[in-house]
């Protein structure tokens, strides 16, 4: 759901974001696959944990610019 709350930024920001969503998704995908296969999955939590930091880092810089807020109601508001 987050991912279509994406559209509230400014046109410029977004595809940088989708690719930021996108590159969490398959890191936390790869730790998923890990932990099925009885592997170590500190490598795609260490990625996603930093894609994660890059996202809000973004998310924050956006709200800053946003004279609406709607890029920080909704996507720095918590998980509803």
């Amino acid at each position: 759901m987050k991912y279509l709350r994406l559209d509230q930024l400014p046109a410029e920001q977004q595809p940088e974001m989708r690719r930021l969503f996108r590159d969490y998704l398959e890191a936390r995908l790869e730790v998923q696959a890990s932990v099925s296969d009885e592997g170590t999955p500190e490598r795609g939590v260490a990625q996603s944990a930093q894609l994660q930091q890059q996202i809000w880092t973004r998310a924050v810089a956006a709200s800053r610019t946003d004279p609406t807020q709607n890029s920080a109601r909704l996507l720095l508001a918590g998980d509803q």
